[in-house]
């Protein structure tokens, strides 16, 4: 049965859908720790399975079993930029005007001065220090960095969460 974009953007709602869920119910004044690195994980990889989804329905009839093979590929495998760069110049630009490099560096902003607070707490954890200090060293401010950076913090949590680091 070939790949159907329909069946795969439903499969990415589901990974989407368990992001929305922690996202929703989460402590926002628990001190992060690892229990929700399950969680970006799926977000990132609904992002990767609707990226497909696009490919796949942007493709001519014609041509999907060749885009099929090219996005199965171990080359492509879940590298979101790969996967970005693969989308219609015009849909990049839309989902660019959604996430504006501004609206990016003003939230980036935010995180970084609240981090910075948060480091000033008194008794603070080394390991809360590290996460905090670990936001703001990677505080990114356009859409590209965010893409390029945060993939590759998903590749990293990725080998320590199946021990591979």
């Amino acid at each position: 049965m070939p790949l159907d974009y329909k069946h795969i953007a439903k499969g990415a709602d589901a990974f989407c859908n368990a992001w929305k869920n922690y996202y929703e119910n989460k402590d926002n004044n628990a001190e992060p720790d690892i229990s929700v690195l399950p969680y970006v994980v799926n977000v990132a990889f609904a992002c990767e399975l609707y990226m497909k989804a696009i490919i796949i329905h942007e493709a001519d009839i014609s041509k999907r079993e060749e885009v099929i093979k090219k996005i199965k590929s171990k080359k492509v495998g879940h590298n979101l930029q790969i996967l970005f760069k693969m989308l219609s110049v015009g849909i990049q630009q839309r989902i660019k005007s959604k996430i504006p490099d501004s609206l990016i560096k003003q939230a980036q902003d935010e995180e970084v001065r609240g981090c910075e607070v948060m480091l000033k707490a008194p008794n603070i954890s080394e390991e809360a220090k590290t996460y905090y200090q670990g936001m703001i060293d990677d505080a990114v401010s356009t859409f590209d960095e965010m893409l390029q950076r945060h993939v590759l913090q998903l590749v990293v949590h990725g080998r320590l969460l199946h021990g591979a680091a």
